[in-house]
């Protein structure tokens, strides 16, 4: 291991102790600071939903970073690559929920009776939960007021099927989009290390690739081990989408420090735009060493 990726990984503990701390002896909230915006195809939740949610991306964030930090200590940084994409996706969905909390809160809460109800659908009637006639009025409300106030573009009623393709029915990259728009730019450089580790994670031929290394002629051979480590980068990517959640957490009402509770980067002895370039050609395993 490197000294920058043990320097990486400390930070990441530190940052991580802090945050737990914090979940376990504070955990307080004052209203969002972004007003609220209603949606028209769904009724708001209670704002004091907004703080559960936002403690439950807190808390994931805490989860998925010590899974990287504890596999880029066995040296297992590229089997991290999976975890470390969640960490990542869930760091740009919270960002995206703080532009409008309380009704970004409530699509992502309502996201989850559509997915209990079409596993319920496949149940017999009689093993049904008491809850299940809620959840069903809950969600054909919902489509009947997509249909109302959104047309599907199709000309064709909406269905419950296509509500459980994304809990925004958008995408990742126009969430990011939008919270870019709202909240200004959080880092181009991160979201481009987030593209470059989705070409990695999926578990088919890319896998294969990161155990090869360059040859004499032009060959590639394979390796047991992989030819790098990409410690750094994982490690940086993690710590970069927990500033992520911390400063969201903020926008959410969360009475949290993120500039003292956060990764400081300062005391790593690069700078942000000097890691970030690291970890980069860390990323890049058939580079010629």
């Amino acid at each position: 291991m490197t000294e920058l990726s043990e320097n990486l990984l400390l930070e990441s503990d530190k940052s991580l102790q802090r945050l737990e701390a914090w979940l376990r002896n504070e955990c307080s909230f004052s209203a969002p600071s972004a007003p609220d915006v209603p949606d028209p195809t769904f009724a708001n939740f209670d704002s004091a939903y907004v703080p559960v949610v936002t403690e439950h991306f807190l808390n994931r964030a805490c989860r998925l970073g010590r899974s990287v930090e504890l596999l880029c200590r066995n040296a297992m940084a590229i089997e991290a690559q999976s975890i470390l994409r969640v960490a990542v996706e869930s760091a740009i969905d919270l960002r995206y929920i703080s532009t409008n909390p309380v009704t970004l809160a409530t699509k992502w809460m309502l996201f989850e009776d559509v997915v209990r109800l079409r596993g319920l659908q496949q149940d017999p009637p009689e093993e049904r939960p008491e809850d299940y006639e809620f959840i069903s009025d809950a969600v054909s409300e919902r489509l009947r007021l997509l249909n109302t106030h959104r047309p599907h573009r199709s000309g064709k009623p909406w269905k419950i099927s296509e509500l459980g393709h994304d809990w925004d029915q958008s995408s990742l990259e126009a969430r990011y989009n939008a919270a870019q728009t709202r909240l200004g730019d959080s880092g181009q450089e991160w979201y481009l290390m987030y593209r470059l580790l989705c070409a990695h994670v999926h578990g088919g031929t890319e896998t294969f690739r990161e155990f090869t290394k360059p040859h004499a002629g032009g060959q590639y051979v394979y390796s047991l081990m992989p030819p790098r480590s990409k410690q750094v980068f994982a490690a940086t990517l993690s710590l970069l989408s927990l500033q992520e959640f911390l400063q969201s957490a903020n926008h959410c009402g969360a009475k949290l420090d993120a500039g003292r509770m956060g990764p400081q980067f300062d005391a790593l002895g690069v700078s942000r735009s000097e890691l970030i370039d690291v970890a980069s050609r860390d990323f890049d395993v058939n580079l010629v060493e």
